[in-house]
């Protein structure tokens, strides 16, 4: 949501995708999402280098629908301090790091899935400063 006020919503191109409060950029996986999660086709990777602060697996991945429940997730800070949101990934994928490990630009960090709430499989890709 690129619009910070409440009950207006912009997504990227100044259109209604997404919802407010809504933050990251949602990258959905196309087309026929849901095979290509199955076969673990696509995977998240590291933007930038930084050390693992979160990691949160286990959670059931097939939702489809907003809820409350939590998402599988990576979240890693960088050297300046930042943050980087990697949620809706797929259960038992996640990369085998530790909490306080560093990871590389490009370093897979698990297969995109839908945990949490999540309407389709898809990454949520969210940088917080």
């Amino acid at each position: 949501d690129l619009d910070p006020g409440e009950g207006t919503i912009k997504d990227y191109a100044c259109g209604a995708r997404t919802y407010d409060g809504h933050t990251g950029t949602d990258i959905m996986l196309y087309p026929f999402p849901w095979y290509k999660m199955s076969i673990n086709q696509v995977w998240a990777v590291a933007a930038a280098p930084g050390k693992i602060i979160q990691k949160i697996d286990g959670q059931f991945d097939q939702n489809c629908s907003k809820n409350n429940l939590t998402a599988n997730q990576i979240v890693r800070q960088h050297s300046d301090g930042s943050k980087a949101y990697y949620l809706h990934l797929k259960k038992g994928t996640l990369n085998v790091k530790n909490i306080g490990d560093n990871i590389a630009t490009g370093e897979f960090l698990g297969y995109v899935g839908s945990s949490g709430s999540s309407t389709a499989p898809h990454l949520h890709f969210e940088v917080r400063d």
